[in-house]
């Protein structure tokens, strides 16, 4: 089982393209040629965007979604991990729910002013 990455153009924004991440596995069909199997499919991020935090973190939200639901091994669950991370780095998860909770708490500040 590996991760294969696909890239295609966007419609929306003008020459920018999406790498997604596929989770497919490797088997041979009946003829003996080698064939690739879709498992399922991980998170995807516009390319040159890697670095930025709010794209790393919806990258990061579908892929352990989607691992989730997967029962996987150990060392296949650290090999796709790996590969993701060759991509995007992963951000610090406990800052984003931080910065989260202190948004809707400014949210919640500002609705009972209005």
């Amino acid at each position: 089982m590996f991760v294969r990455w696909k890239r295609r153009k966007m419609i929306c924004f003008y020459g920018e393209y999406q790498k997604s991440a596929i989770l497919v596995e490797s088997y041979r069909n009946e003829n003996g040629l080698p064939r690739q199997r879709y498992i399922k499919a991980l998170g995807g991020i516009i390319e040159g965007r890697e670095h930025m935090e709010g794209h790393q973190i919806g990258f990061w939200e579908k892929n352990d979604q989607a691992l989730s639901e997967l029962e996987l091994s150990d060392d296949d669950r650290e090999k796709i991990m790996n590969a993701l991370l060759a991509v995007c780095e992963r951000p610090d998860m406990e800052k984003v729910y931080a910065l989260r909770a202190e948004m809707r708490a400014m949210t919640e500040s500002i609705r009972g002013k209005l």
